[in-house]
């Protein structure tokens, strides 16, 4: 049976909940209680029996919950942790729970640490790293302007029709 790990959720249907490699349409969805074809495109509801769809979900691999950055991140989750070493944040995957801590890999040096809760966060998706860098410059805009009574919308304006920062060569 494949593991948490073997399975790309990425190629999941919409609602997929379980992967089954041992049935014939290994996508199932558990509210309800439903098989993806995948030749059809669409999801089946079993028969409202639970004994005749119930081993199909007990022998699958649940899809990890997604984690929002509040307790302990789920077992399979890949985050960032604080390496106190070395000052900054680092990528690695949850392998184990112990009590209220994770257990990680280090994904760069496949190093085990042992991270407290409020020592790990969620990774940024590349839309929130560029809204924060989109609300740095307005700033830096506005730190250059102030007293010109320049509005920060203004400046939004601006840097959303492409102005930026140039470098001068020397």
């Amino acid at each position: 049976m494949k593991s948490l790990k073997e399975v790309d959720w990425g190629k999941a249907p919409e609602g997929a909940t379980h992967y089954n490699e041992y049935c014939i349409c290994p996508w199932l969805k558990e509210t309800p209680a439903s098989y993806f074809a995948e030749d059809k495109g669409v999801w089946f509801r079993y028969s409202p029996d639970p004994s005749y769809y119930e081993n199909h979900f007990n022998n699958a691999v649940k899809r990890p919950r997604e984690w929002d950055g509040e307790g302990v991140p789920p077992i399979g989750t890949v985050c960032e942790y604080k390496c106190p070493e070395a000052k900054e944040w680092k990528k690695c995957e949850i392998v184990a729970h112990y009590f209220e801590n994770a257990v990680a890999v280090d994904v760069s040096d496949c190093t085990a640490v042992c991270l407290l809760l409020g020592l790990f966060r969620p990774i940024k998706t590349p839309e929130q790293i560029a809204a924060e860098e989109r609300l740095h410059a307005i700033d830096y805009m506005n730190d250059l302007l102030l007293g010109w009574g320049v509005e920060k919308r203004m400046l939004a304006v601006l840097y959303d029709a492409g102005y930026r920062k140039t470098e001068v060569k020397k």
